[in-house]
């Protein structure tokens, strides 16, 4: 492994931090977005069951059960229960909007590592034709094939690494945005449900109140 690091020449030494920056960006969002996944029909339930007793206490203990995304959003939604539906959507809505953009970090870095791998796998590829041109000029009799070994390794190894990094870095990236794109649709999803529960259990609560001022008149 290190005799091929040798052979790559110095482009070896970016694509090596490209190539831990991969693997460490791609293992860390998908830890995180597999800590984070909740399942919203439990939650939306969870919600249900305690405001039908009219235990507000309880639904929000619920959210202590609910991980991510969806904890952020009931907490949220919670937390201005008892204001109007646009009060209860604005609070959602910035919820969502921070919970975006923690899945979302450091996936960019995984884009441009895509982008910059085999460009450098590239670089390699025209420093080691260059090595190799610079020794067939500099040397005054005809050379033996093994004479420009070095540079047509270091092009073909700098060529092979560039992709070897870009690849499975693209597939993984795929997958991320896969799940961050599935996660928002669910956030979405549950964003509207909740909403329209809370919404109905304040009309609820509003009613007494109402037939008190029409009792009073």
């Amino acid at each position: 492994m290190v005799d091929v690091l040798i052979k790559g020449g110095p482009v070896m030494i970016p694509l090596l931090i490209c190539s831990v920056l991969s693997l460490a960006i791609t293992f860390e969002r998908i830890y995180y977005l597999w800590r984070t996944r909740s399942d919203p029909e439990r939650a939306l339930q969870a919600v249900t069951l305690a405001l039908e007793h009219g235990k507000i206490g309880d639904a929000i203990a619920a959210v202590e059960k609910f991980r991510g995304q969806i904890g952020s959003l009931m907490s949220a939604a919670l937390l201005s229960y008892g204001k109007g539906r646009e009060e209860i959507e604005a609070a959602m809505k910035a919820a969502g909007e921070k919970e975006v953009y923690k899945m979302e970090r450091r996936v960019s870095v995984l884009d441009m590592l895509v982008t910059i791998s085999p460009l450098l796998g590239l670089l390699g590829t025209v420093t080691g034709i260059i090595k190799s041109f610079k020794i067939l000029a500099t040397s005054p009799q005809i050379l033996e094939p093994s004479q420009l070994s070095s540079g047509i390794a270091e092009a073909l190894i700098t060529t092979a690494a560039g992709l070897i990094i870009a690849v499975p870095t693209l597939a993984f990236h795929t997958y991320i945005v896969s799940i961050i794109d599935r996660r928002i649709l669910e956030m979405d999803e549950f964003s509207t449900d909740l909403l329209d529960i809370l919404s109905s259990e304040v009309k609820r609560d509003d009613v007494p109140s109402q037939l008190q001022k029409e009792a009073s008149n």
